[in-house]
């Protein structure tokens, strides 16, 4: 969301794509968890590059995600659903909102250099095109003025040479990114719709693999720094919906079909669409959802503002399906939790330097890209530890935990359907 626009801000960012550690900030207790919970809102943040494919037509069911392998079956079962809610917005949805962006893509701009599967860098001439005045805010907002003085700061920052908490190298520019941090906490507003009942909305998994989406909501719903209870003064609108709790309680198992959880999102969207002006003002630019679930991008599918225009924190973050655009959304690390009383019991290790292995990676061989990793480094070097599942002989010794918590780099090659 751009400051002038409400599109993406050039607030300062890292290097890399994860949003995982590279901040680089130091932060310790309850603080840290609510920091990096709610710095992903603040990675509304990169200039917009590259162009979405084309979405896919058919409604076929991706597959589970390979990490459901280490799923331990202690994830609660959740709610009913709301049968009321469910049968309100999928029979009596409401009216279709009008059209805001043209449906040709958006190509041409400054081309970018990409990598292709060869190594060889590839030119790339597709390119999001600057905000035209059709794509603009309908009306400007006491906001939007805050957001153009926080792009002058940024654009102005300090040098920084010598801060303790932050290694610059992981930076494309330190400077810049501080700035843009501290006036990221000082400023940043979200709304929180309350519309939608649990457990759908507003009722976050706070265990398994999915988690990563569940505590964001949680920290962000009890937050009281970012969010504010007058979505006139926000920044962002936050629309509070469980890609997971979609899946649970929406797909009919064996129907091989995700319409149903598409037909409800998009109906979702039409009744905030409907009874608020704040959609429509930026066709959705400045609202945003968090998803871990593989099914959460496929959701959009209905929608095109949902799919174009809103900001997406997703944990599949690949390119290659057409719904993750670089430089407007935001990659989300997955984390898998055991215990939400406990969240960082498994967090932790030794110091990288006392780390005895390089890389690690196990799991499941589907896709392109982990076959060729097994290919080359399966067996074949003590430094790279690379299976398709953990042999008994190994985990008899160290099982995948301690596995991850003995290496300095642990891999995370993409699969059929995620990253």
């Amino acid at each position: 969301m751009a400051l002038l626009s409400l599109r993406t801000p050039p607030w300062g960012y890292p290097q890399g794509d994860s949003g995982g550690r590279s901040r680089g900030r130091k932060l310790r207790g309850p603080r840290r968890l609510d920091v990096v919970a709610i710095r992903s809102a603040a990675f509304f943040l990169r200039r917009a590059r590259i162009a979405p494919a084309a979405a896919p037509s058919m409604f076929l069911a991706p597959s589970s995600s390979p990490a459901e392998i280490f799923y331990d079956g202690s994830m609660e079962e959740p709610e009913h659903p709301d049968i009321k809610l469910l049968m309100t917005l999928q029979r009596n949805p409401p009216k279709e909102s009008s059209p805001f962006l043209k449906e040709e893509p958006i190509f041409s701009g400054l081309p970018t250099m990409s990598s292709d599967v060869n190594g060889e860098n590839v030119m790339d001439t597709k390119s999001v095109l600057p905000v035209t005045p059709e794509q603009a805010p309908l009306w400007s907002t006491a906001a939007d003025e805050e957001l153009i003085y926080a792009k002058k700061e940024i654009t102005n920052a300090p040098l920084t040479s010598d801060d303790p908490d932050l290694y610059a190298p992981l930076f494309r520019n330190v400077s810049i990114f501080k700035r843009s941090y501290e006036l990221m906490e000082r400023l940043l507003k979200v709304f929180i719709y309350h519309d939608g009942a649990k457990p759908i909305f507003h009722s976050p998994e706070l265990k398994g693999i999915y988690a990563s989406e569940g505590w964001f909501m949680k920290l962000m719903e009890t937050n009281q720094n970012f969010v504010v209870r007058d979505p006139n003064t926000a920044h962002l609108f936050y629309l509070p919906y469980s890609s997971r709790q979609l899946e649970h309680n929406l797909y009919v198992p064996g129907s091989n079909t995700i319409e149903p959880l598409s037909i409800f999102v998009k109906n979702y969207i039409d009744l905030i669409s409907a009874k608020y002006p704040y959609w429509n003002r930026t066709k959705g630019a400045d609202h945003f959802f968090v998803a871990c679930h593989d099914w959460g991008p496929y959701t959009t599918k209905l929608h095109d503002e949902l799919r174009k225009n809103t900001i997406k924190a997703l944990c599949n973050a690949d390119l290659s399906e057409g719904f993750f655009i670089r430089g407007k959304d935001v990659s989300l690390p997955e984390t898998f939790l055991r215990s939400p009383r406990r969240p960082l019991r498994d967090i932790g290790g030794r110091p990288a330097a006392q780390r005895t292995i390089l890389a690690f990676f196990a799991g499941q061989m589907h896709g392109r890209v982990r076959p060729v990793l097994l290919k080359y480094w399966g067996n074949k070097d003590d430094d790279m530890r690379i299976y398709s599942r953990l042999p008994h002989r190994i985990t008899r010794k160290r099982n995948y935990v301690q596995h991850m918590k003995s290496s300095k780099y642990c891999i995370c090659p993409m699969g059929k359907r995620c990253t």
